[in-house]
């Protein structure tokens, strides 16, 4: 079972409110408003996650890292 943390709680919201496809730098600092001592690979971890549950699709971009 996985645990529901404020930090992936401030990194769905983020993606969720954004309406528009982000980054990891992009969320990292996004979320950091909600949660102040997050860290980047926090967000790198969570997204690889949500990435495998299929909550999350990469999107290429056009001269571009992947959103």
């Amino acid at each position: 079972m996985e645990r529901n943390t404020v930090q992936r709680r401030a990194i769905h919201q983020v993606i969720e409110q954004a309406g528009r496809p982000l980054g990891p730098p992009e969320i990292y600092e996004l979320a950091r408003e909600v949660v102040p001592g997050m860290g980047i690979a926090t967000v790198y971890r969570t997204i690889k996650r949500m990435l495998d549950e299929k909550w999350l699709v990469a999107v290429e971009l056009h001269d571009d890292a992947p959103r």
